[in-house]
């Protein structure tokens, strides 16, 4: 019976250190191909995002972000993918003084954000005071009523994190690490797999029969450049339908925006915070929720942006329709564009901070 299951510590071993092997080796393959992306994204280049099945570089950016802030002069950005694929970091002129720390989130809405306050506010190594300033984008979408439970926020913190975010929209510390770093270590393996075996937009899972789409010495070529959208008039219709399904009952004045104004009283309170309504194309503008939206803007919002003495930043009419890539987010020119635009408008509110 003993020389039965000699072998299993040995079969143990060996499946501990192939596991750890293959670990390491998917791991340098990501981190190789999140810097490339890294260094693309901030030359104009490339979606925030490298991955169509998940976001392993944003999943340590987030963590690596909220424990790196700077003691004072941080300015962060909250909003959604159009805030994380917006300004182009090595063009934005800001003071040196002056930290960037952009935790713009795909499908983000004012609940979301208020998630990512409250993590910040319990889990930062620098709960930001008045010396920082955090500047929240907007849209119409942006107030949609969301399933909270679908927000990529909770699925990166309790995925991927020793979180639990509960009902109130309040995180707390729930996993063991080793929980977190066996998530993590899958995780990776399954983004190696899907880097160099399944087709463009789908995961190994989704596509077993798929082929080795490009090499490692191959990768340094590749740029995803994003191109102008094509407007034909299925798209439209195919957007108009996205949009109007995203927003569903949605309205202006609402829950939303009476929990958006009480979150900008609660951050001004404690830091510097900023509004910017964010461009969209003309598009947009024929949906009846964005007319809304926009009456909303000017009867209400801005009224009481003045009021509370909180700054907006209005890029809404700032980029033509030809520099978009998609249904709303930019082009590189179209980049290049908001970048210069938001020089202008968010130094004056970084010098009134600190001259």
């Amino acid at each position: 019976m003993i020389r039965k299951y000699r072998l299993l510590p040995v079969i143990f071993i060996a499946t501990i250190l192939m596991y750890t092997i293959f670990l390491l080796m998917a791991e340098e393959t990501v981190k190789f191909k999140d810097n490339l992306n890294l260094k693309e994204f901030n030359e104009g280049y490339a979606y925030y995002t490298p991955y169509p099945n998940g976001q392993r570089w944003e999943i340590g950016k987030l963590f690596i972000d909220v424990q790196s802030l700077s003691p004072e002069h941080n300015l962060i950005f909250l909003g959604a993918s159009t805030t994380r694929m917006g300004i182009i970091p090595d063009q934005l002129k800001i003071p040196p003084k002056w930290k960037l720390t952009n935790m713009g989130q795909g499908a983000d809405t004012i609940d979301s954000i208020k998630i990512m306050r409250n993590y910040i506010n319990s889990y930062a190594n620098h709960k930001p005071d008045k010396t920082d300033l955090i500047v929240i984008d907007v849209f119409y979408a942006t107030f949609a009523r969301r399933p909270f439970r679908d927000f990529q926020w909770i699925q990166v913190l309790e995925g991927f994190g020793p979180y639990h975010v509960d009902d109130s929209l309040h995180v707390h510390g729930a996993e063991p690490k080793i929980v977190t770093q066996l998530k993590l270590g899958s995780y990776t393996m399954r983004l190696a797999l899907d880097m160099y075996i399944a087709p463009p937009g789908e995961s190994i899972f989704t596509a077993v029969t798929g082929f080795i789409q490009e090499s490692l010495s191959s990768i340094g070529d590749k740029r995803e450049v994003i191109t102008p959208i094509n407007l034909t008039p299925e798209k439209l219709a195919e957007m108009r339908a996205h949009w109007i399904s995203w927003t569903g009952n949605t309205t202006y004045p609402g829950q939303s925006t009476d929990d958006f104004k009480e979150l900008l009283k609660e951050l001004k309170s404690q830091t510097n915070v900023a509004v910017v309504n964010l461009y969209i194309p003309s598009w947009h503008t024929a949906y009846p929720v964005e007319q809304e939206y926009e009456k909303w803007v000017d009867n209400d919002l801005i009224p009481f942006l003045k009021h509370e003495g909180i700054p907006l930043m209005d890029f809404s009419a700032s980029i033509p329709d030809s520099q978009y890539g998609d249904t709303a987010h930019l082009s590189k020119k179209g980049r290049e564009t908001y970048t210069q635009e938001y020089n202008k408008a968010i130094n004056p509110i970084l010098f009134e901070i600190s001259p």
